[in-house]
């Protein structure tokens, strides 16, 4: 199964929501990738000895992961 869907960038759905909510959304900036990726090793050395179904390191990958494209479908 194939589903097909809009990519904005994050700019532009900081204006969607701004948009549909009627709410300022702004754009908050407090690193890059990089310390993103540090941050979740971090997390999942600190989380490595609980059994968590999702640990919070695992939201942070999937952000990681979509921000840099893995997860986008090019069929």
């Amino acid at each position: 199964m194939r589903i097909a869907g809009d990519q904005l960038s994050i700019r532009e759905l900081t204006v969607a929501v701004s948009d549909v909510t009627g709410e300022k959304y702004i754009l908050l900036r407090p690193g890059g990738l990089g310390a993103l990726s540090t941050l979740i090793s971090i997390a999942r050395f600190v989380a490595s000895g609980t059994e968590d179904i999702y640990p919070a390191w695992q939201g942070m990958q999937y952000m990681r992961d979509m921000l840099v494209g893995r997860s986008r479908n090019t069929r």
